[in-house]
């Protein structure tokens, strides 16, 4: 009965003494886990603007709707050239390096690319990356001394990261000779001609002038005569 009478404050002693060390590791976890994650006055300022978010997704659909347009646009000029109505995909995503983007193919980029193909990349505060894709060349000759000559403006990229956006190794075509750009298509088994713009730059001459191109150097591989 003794027993009983002094175990039970102690137990009652035990256990608030418990409570109290519980609670007082609670608080001083969650000022820690604050402490990391303190949000600056600017962060603060966005994340209370009601208008930032619906800006950034009225700005998105906009450039998904201009590539969609584009696609409407050139599609007819070159139904004969790929022997079918080429198709074209429109994706988006929230992070390539951190920012927003919309990509924009044509005709869709699949496992086995038929010749070229194009990319614009609408890069949220960087601008629009343009690619020119080439690869399964039945006119290896002919495409490269036309890319030589009709292509100087562009730059080409160097290393086999084909897919790689962020810091490439680019270099001017017109720095390079006829054997040098063979010489990395024949390495790498594709060829891609860059062009970065800002979009308020973009203009129909500009955008035409990748979209030729594409079609020349179809033309070239597959012996279609039409002009666009």
């Amino acid at each position: 009965m003794m027993k009983v009478m002094i175990n039970g404050p102690l137990n009652d002693f035990r256990t608030k003494r418990c409570s109290f060390f519980k609670v007082f590791y609670s608080i001083c976890t969650f000022k820690y886990l604050m402490a990391k994650v303190m949000f600056t006055d600017n962060e603060l300022l966005m994340m209370n603007d009601e208008q930032l978010m619906p800006a950034k997704y009225q700005i998105i659909k906009k450039v998904q709707n201009y590539f969609e347009e584009l696609y409407q646009f050139y599609r007819p000029s070159y139904e004969e050239v790929f022997q079918s109505i080429p198709t074209c995909k429109i994706t988006k995503g929230e992070n390539l390096n951190n920012q927003p983007y919309v990509v924009f193919d044509f005709p869709q980029i699949k496992k086995n690319m038929n010749c070229c193909h194009l990319r614009f990349i609408y890069w949220w505060g960087h601008g629009v990356y343009q690619y020119l894709y080439i690869s399964n060349l039945t006119h290896i000759e002919q495409t490269l001394a036309f890319i030589v000559n009709e292509c100087k403006h562009l730059d080409i990229l160097t290393n086999a990261s084909v897919w790689e956006y962020l810091n490439p190794s680019l270099k001017a075509i017109n720095q390079l000779s006829l054997s040098e750009i063979k010489g990395i298509y024949e390495k790498n088994k594709l060829l891609r001609l860059d062009y970065i713009s800002q979009f308020q730059s973009l203009n129909h001459h500009n955008l035409s002038d990748f979209f030729n191109k594409l079609y020349q150097i179809q033309k070239i591989n597959y012996g279609i005569n039409k002009t666009i």
